[in-house]
């Protein structure tokens, strides 16, 4: 090979291991800018979560107080003034505090962690509202000891406990209620209460005075109290109790969840006048909405929902006692064997204690729907003359535009006691029923009022939800539109990130 011939080799080697770095030095920055890209879009993410999760947690015009110790925390909560904004840094805490500074109504006193669910409080902590105006916003309290982890007291009124959880508390431990409402006008939203087994309530509403309270829980989700087999004591909520059951407390639940709630047969015990409990979610709990002391109830656009189909010897959807109650507009779909849908009870003869049963009268039952349940409606349940005094008093009232279907069990669909059809204790119109043939009286001596139709053509849409296939049928619920609410469509967005992450706080079945 002449020299000519070799340098033209290694002119083209050059070239070729120069393309070759060139090549691999594009490949690099390439990669280098995807990696770039993908971090930064990463940053955006987590950004916009932040974002999200901490959405209007300062508030505009707040005096921010930022705390990184706990005592810190308490100092700053002892001299609280109106508008102040006491931020606790994220870690796990223990300890009790008492919040007893007022603000105002267009100054309150807002408590808040860094960011929504990574301040964690555990242990014997107790958290006391003794004050007006006074946010709790965004706190993640689990796995503690204490029996009353969250106390709005007898002089808080205007005050919130907001986008926070309540998770594991002192189970296996002592009677424990995870909130205690007193005062007036406070205020219990976008919450999640799981895991209970202990006797007491995820929420109790106690009234020390016939005073109205006029508080509101709202967007919480109940989920999962377990039943201990040991009977009264274990209700998921309880308002008011029996020795002010004749005054009314004003109360409203709506938009909750409460999902595997078997404590007790009394899912939610009302024990005073003039409450409100709208377009809640009952999903596969072993208990009723019990209107059990007062009157003047209003239970309004719920749903009362199983797929579990475990038989029971509770009744699952409403029962009702007291004066001028009112149900309407309610789903049942698919309550299990032996549970009944609408339990209208018999009450004591007078005089009797405040803790018997007053009789049910003026009811108003109207459009509701009743799919596949094994027992529907009982006008005249629980008659005992063997009580002191006797259990014999009827229920009275009007019952209309009510739609049962139902092909499913053994039950009734509708049983009305003799009594209450010969004393005419009941008005009716405009009722249809359609599917099994178990009605009492028979079908042939229903009063009127009722129309039976063999076969009632029926579609589903929105969640497994029936409806009439024929518009023109004006009975049961007339919302089409209307959906029950789940678990993620109450919670705050920092509880669904967890929920998204598998978190067994938040999703699974504990038990």
């Amino acid at each position: 090979m002449n020299y000519i011939a070799t340098f033209l080799i290694g002119i083209h080697i050059f070239r070729f291991k120069n393309m070759l770095l060139f090549i691999l030095v594009i490949n690099c920055q390439l990669s280098l800018a995807c990696k770039s890209e993908k971090s930064v879009n990463e940053i955006k993410g987590a950004q916009y979560s932040n974002a999200e999760i901490n959405k209007d947690l300062v508030p505009k015009d707040g005096n921010l107080k930022v705390c990184a110790t706990w005592s810190e925390f308490i100092i700053a909560v002892d001299a609280a003034e109106p508008g102040d904004v006491i931020q606790l840094k994220n870690g796990t805490y223990s300890g009790n505090v008492s919040f007893s500074r007022s603000g105002t109504e267009s100054k309150p006193i807002t408590i808040i962690p860094e960011s929504r669910g990574g301040v964690i409080i555990s242990g014997n902590s107790s958290w006391d509202i003794d004050a007006k105006y006074i946010t709790i916003d965004g706190f993640y309290f689990a796995r503690g000891t204490s029996t009353h982890p969250v106390n709005f007291s007898i002089s808080s009124s205007h005050s919130k406990f907001i986008n926070s959880a309540i998770i594991e508390w002192n189970l296996g431990g002592e009677d424990t209620r995870l909130i205690t409402v007193k005062g007036t006008h406070n205020e219990i939203g976008h919450c999640v209460l799981r895991k209970k087994n202990t006797a007491g309530m995820m929420i109790e509403v106690v009234r020390e005075s016939s005073k109205r309270n006029d508080h509101r829980i709202h967007h919480v989700y109940f989920g999962y109290f377990k039943d201990p087999g040991s009977g009264n004591g274990f209700e998921t909520v309880r308002i008011s109790t029996s020795g002010y059951s004749l005054s009314s407390s004003y109360t409203t639940l709506e938009s909750c969840v409460f999902e595997r709630c078997d404590g007790e047969a009394e899912i939610i015990s009302s024990k005073s006048g003039h409450n409100v409990y709208r377009n809640n979610t009952f999903l596969n709990s072993n208990g009723a909405l019990t209107l059990r002391h007062g009157h003047d109830g209003l239970v309004e656009g719920n749903f009362f929902i199983n797929t579990l189909g475990i038989p029971t010897d509770r009744c699952n959807g409403v029962r009702v006692i007291g004066e001028r109650q009112i149900v309407r507009n309610n789903y049942f779909l698919n309550l299990p064997s032996n549970s009944q849908a609408i339990q209208v009870e018999y009450g004591n003869e007078v005089p009797h204690k405040l803790t018997q049963y007053d009789q049910v009268k003026n009811v108003l039952i109207e459009n509701n729907t009743f799919y596949n349940c094994d027992k529907g409606v009982k006008l005249g349940a629980s008659r005992n003359p063997s009580q002191t005094p006797p259990k014999i008093l009827p229920p009275s009232g009007i019952f209309k535009n009510n739609l049962i279907i139902s092909s499913k069990g053994s039950g009734y669909s509708l049983e009305i006691e003799d009594e209450i059809i010969s004393d005419n204790l009941f008005s009716y119109s405009n009722n249809i029923i359609s599917g099994k043939d178990k009605v009492k009286p028979l079908k042939e001596k229903l009063p009127a009022g009722f129309q039976y139709m063999n076969a009632l053509t029926v579609i589903a849409k929105d969640n497994d939800l029936y409806w009439p296939a024929n518009n023109s049928i004006n009975v049961g619920v007339q919302k089409k539109d209307v959906k029950p609410f789940y678990q993620s469509d109450v919670v705050p967005y920092w509880i669904k990130l967890k929920m998204d992450a598998n978190d067994p706080d938040f999703v699974g079945i504990p038990w």
